[in-house]
């Protein structure tokens, strides 16, 4: 994951975020994603309570796979919690597998309610890229 890590944020300090976002596209044979696993890119907005009150953050899709997906955010949500992305097409529940902060933010790794019509039957990111075509 420190590679993965290390990719996505090498250069953020000399480029702008889409162009990270272009290098992560073009150059996506540098990273070794599981079969089954979508490199992709989408913004949701993904929600959560903490204590009695409901929080916030936006969140870029960076991979995407049958039942789950890769979030980058800037709050850190912790592990087990539910969370709902809002999707063009929809709301999904999700649980927080593991969360992994840095100095550039935090990795969520999800997994979405296995009832919901998730990836690939209901919602699609706009950027998405097989695994094997990289």
């Amino acid at each position: 994951m420190a590679l993965v890590r290390s990719f996505y944020f090498a250069a953020i300090n000399r480029r702008s975020w889409i162009e990270n976002c272009i290098t992560l596209v073009i150059g996506r044979d540098a990273l070794a994603v599981d079969s089954g696993r979508y490199l992709c890119l989408d913004l949701l907005r993904v929600t959560w309570k903490a204590a009695s009150t409901t929080l916030c953050d936006s969140a870029i899709l960076l991979e995407v796979w049958e039942n789950g997906g890769l979030l980058q955010t800037s709050a850190a949500i912790p592990q087990g919690s539910a969370v709902d992305l809002d999707c063009p097409h929809g709301c999904f529940r999700a649980i927080v597998n593991s969360c992994e902060t840095d100095e550039y933010g935090n990795l969520l790794e999800i997994a979405v309610d296995p009832s919901a019509s998730w990836f690939p039957s209901g919602y699609n990111p706009p950027y998405l890229f097989r695994s094997d075509e990289a």
